[in-house]
């Protein structure tokens, strides 16, 4: 049997979309990418839309002044009320701008060949449940007409943002990446991120000052300011080179981080990233906050875990012992090969579809 899987993205978002079209081309399946606006970094996609007023600082604004997008931060939602969370983009003024934006892309959507086009897939899966315009019309068309549609949540859509009712109910399938999404979606099916490390460059720092990397994506998501201030109180008692990478290209990202002795990940309630994933697997030690629940979840891992208090203490122990560093560079490698293999996520989608009876068990294994 033959299946085609149509993934629709805001943005190749820290590369997971593509990969997950990737471990699904190397079952045979025959998968695709359209994403709706480029990401900044450079990461892969098969297509891309273009699509005009998507991002940027007219944009943020925008989202912020209206309340459409939260500001993003690195705790878990604490008020879950009714789950799983809905957004609430759909009172005014919101409900006004999206539908302006829909008018405004719906023309770009249709040269791309929508809505028909979504009948030459089997399976559609919504990136942050998103579908391709805010009335999510031509999507629930489709759904009714037999189409088998599912969402993934692998950042703080979920957490902030929560489902569109409609789109919620007719997806089948409910794929969530991040720990604490567990608990926001009675329906959720839980999925590692899938990381291929084939490609990353090998730790290879230069001798002097232990050099410490953290990657500054998002600053109060990643509990920058604390990093920084807890690598300066090291610094009071070690010889120690600061490394602080923020809005470069994905490529010379890797190449900073192959530099570093240790990389701090993130501070907050929300664990580990992909960028944590590169650092391990390229065996250098990476230290991150996790909470208790999260690290029972995992069982056995590599991370190195702190706190912003206990941060300082144990980049000093880090940059002292060489051996430590060494441990747990080895284990970063073997876990995330293992743990958080493309191959292992892309079965847990597939065993989802079998019990959904969209596909036959055992299939594309």
């Amino acid at each position: 049997m033959s299946l085609s899987i149509l993934h629709i993205a805001p943005q190749n978002y820290a590369g997971v979309p593509y990969e997950t079209v990737k471990a699904e081309r190397a079952r045979g399946i025959s998968s695709w990418l359209i994403t709706m606006w480029p990401h900044p970094y450079g990461f892969s996609e098969d297509e891309c839309l273009n699509l005009p007023m998507a991002a940027g600082g007219v944009v943020r604004f925008a989202q912020r002044l209206f309340g459409t997008t939260p500001k993003t931060l690195n705790v878990r939602r604490k008020q879950l009320g009714e789950l799983p969370p809905t957004w609430n983009g759909d009172s005014f003024p919101s409900n006004i701008l999206f539908a302006l934006r829909d008018r405004l892309w719906e023309p770009y959507f249709r040269r791309a060949g929508f809505p028909k086009r979504l009948d030459e897939f089997d399976i559609v899966v919504l990136d942050g449940g998103l579908p391709l315009l805010r009335d999510s019309v031509w999507i629930l068309d489709w759904a009714r007409r037999g189409g088998r549609l599912a969402t993934t949540y692998y950042g703080s859509d979920l957490r902030q943002h929560g489902v569109l009712p409609k789109v919620d109910g007719a997806a089948g399938a409910v794929f969530v990446m991040e720990f604490d999404h567990i608990a926001l979606h009675p329906r959720a099916t839980w999925l590692p991120f899938p990381f291929d490390p084939s490609g990353l460059p090998s730790a290879d720092p230069p001798n002097g000052p232990v050099r410490i990397g953290h990657v500054a994506t998002n600053r109060s998501a990643k509990g920058t300011d604390r990093i920084i201030e807890a690598i300066g109180e090291a610094a009071k008692t070690c010889e120690i080179e600061p490394v602080i990478i923020e809005r470069k290209p994905h490529a010379e990202t890797l190449y900073l981080k192959a530099g570093c002795h240790i990389f701090i990940d993130q501070l907050g309630e929300l664990g580990y990233g992909i960028s944590g994933l590169e650092s391990a697997a390229m065996g250098i030690p990476t230290v991150v906050e996790l909470l208790p629940d999260h690290e029972a979840f995992l069982g056995e891992h590599p991370f190195v875990t702190a706190c912003a208090e206990t941060l300082p203490n144990i980049l000093v122990k880090l940059s002292t012992d060489k051996d430590l560093r060494e441990k747990y560079g080895a284990a970063g490698i073997e876990w995330v090969r293992n743990f958080h293999s493309p191959s292992r996520t892309i079965d847990l989608m597939l065993q989802k579809y079998a019990e959904l009876g969209w596909i036959s068990p055992g299939e594309f294994q």
